[in-house]
């Protein structure tokens, strides 16, 4: 087998890994993968990256903390490529030079065509783990020879998202969902051959579905609205003791309910009650463990003003009772 050839990575290092991590594999030894660990000062997490084909990579990322990472030197892809992100756990955001974030949250599919031109990216709290299809479009015609896909699959993909204003985003569809689950155990098990033939397939998957993608509605927002629902979600983790309305909210930082509470289910997948409320009760979870306070005060303190209907929400929120919390850390 083939190394990784060394303008395929030298090309996609000058983008993002080379900024972004360092190398832990040796490319000489005879395989098509490179390991990769993120470099410290952007947090912690690894990549893998198989080449499919040449000019056509995946790569299996978990990245268990990350700080947003702006891209100051204006870096981009040297040839106009294709990106698919698979999204496994968590959430992630991409903002573009466009003036359009992304987001993409698990079991959705993010597609791309263009030369990488990002403004910056920020994952959630509990980190991610992506499955990421990368390919060069000047290599497409590889893929069409070797497979006899029909070119026709390939050009309407590309003029599609090409003609976008946006980047799109779908759920994931059922045959994508079980080949990433083929291709995680392919990865845990070290089997390479494997891992090259589902990544063709999931490449391949994605052209043929694409009509069925194109026609969902489009999950694009500005960026100063998702800016604003950014400190919305601060804001209420800042005054965590307190109960906001949304039309409290929603005049605070000078935006429409229906977009204040369409924009944060979409970027935190929860309504801005639903996401408070949890909060509020994974502070009260906190407390139990770590002061003396009552469960009485706690519960006033995170906003019921009734102790049962506290225990009722403690429990539907985390299965167990406030008073089990307190025993076991005593």
């Amino acid at each position: 087998m083939m190394t990784i050839t060394d303008d395929a990575a030298k090309s996609i290092e000058s983008f993002i890994l080379k900024e972004f991590s360092d190398i832990v594999s040796d490319k000489s030894s005879n395989k098509k993968t490179v390991d990769f660990i993120i470099k410290k000062c952007f947090g912690t997490g690894k990549m893998k990256m198989f080449e499919i084909l040449p000019g056509i990579f995946l790569s299996h990322n978990i990245y268990n903390e990350m700080i947003p990472i702006s891209n100051q030197n204006n870096l981009a892809f040297i040839n106009p490529s294709i990106v698919i992100h698979y999204c496994i756990k968590g959430t992630m955001r991409l903002n573009l030079k466009n003036c359009f974030n992304a987001v993409v949250n698990k079991n959705e599919s993010l597609f791309y065509a263009g030369k990488g031109e990002f403004i910056d990216s920020s994952i959630s709290k509990e980190g991610i783990e992506v499955i990421t299809l990368f390919c060069y479009i000047d290599s497409l015609s590889v893929l069409s020879e070797l497979f006899s896909l029909d070119k026709i699959y390939i050009k309407n993909y590309l003029d599609n998202l090409q003609s976008r204003k946006d980047i799109l985003v779908s759920m994931m569809d059922s045959t994508a969902n079980d080949i990433i689950n083929e291709i995680i155990f392919y990865i845990e098990n070290n089997n390479t051959p494997f891992i090259l033939l589902k990544g063709i397939e999931l490449l391949m998957n994605a052209f043929k579905n694409f009509e069925k993608y194109k026609i969902k509605s489009e999950k694009t927002y500005k960026k100063e609205l998702v800016n604003c629902i950014i400190n919305v979600k601060q804001f209420l983790e800042d005054n965590w003791q307190k109960k906001y309305a949304l039309d409290d909210l929603a005049k605070r930082f000078h935006i429409s309910q229906t977009y204040l509470k369409e924009i944060f289910k979409y970027v935190y997948n929860a309504s801005p009650f639903t996401y408070s409320r949890t909060f509020r009760l994974k502070k009260a979870k906190e407390l139990l463990s770590k002061s003396e306070m009552s469960i009485t005060d706690i519960s006033g303190l995170v906003g019921y003003s009734n102790p049962s209907k506290f225990t009722a929400a403690f429990k539907g929120e985390f299965g167990v009772l406030p008073s089990n919390i307190r025993k076991s850390s005593g």
